[in-house]
């Protein structure tokens, strides 16, 4: 299992954890189960958004953490020098094979 899957398994259990507690809170308080949930769920908003949310942090939080790693930087700064190297190296190529005679007899 992947470490993503893992942990969207983990951010799932956390939230039926979350409202699960919360609905008993509201079951000794006095409410019925099913208003307890609805309750508990209203109160804790839309999990959909909850996720994606939590998903967007995870991500900003792995980009800083990875740019903190220096070999991650240097992986990083190798790929764009060999990748600016080999986009310049095609054209580069093809102008040094022009014949210059052949442009002076096109003028």
């Amino acid at each position: 299992m992947s470490r993503r899957k893992r942990m969207m398994q983990g951010l799932d259990e956390d939230i039926r954890e979350h409202i699960a507690m919360e609905t008993q809170e509201n079951i000794e308080r006095g409410m019925s189960a099913e208003d307890a949930r609805y309750a508990a769920m209203r109160k804790f908003g839309n999990v959909t958004l909850v996720k994606e949310n939590t998903r967007a942090v995870w991500s900003i939080v792995w980009i800083k953490q990875s740019l903190q790693d220096p070999f991650v930087l240097a992986s990083v700064a190798f790929t764009v020098l060999v990748t600016g190297t080999l986009s310049i190296a095609g054209p580069v190529r093809r102008a040094l094979h022009i014949d210059p005679a052949n442009l002076l007899r096109e003028q």
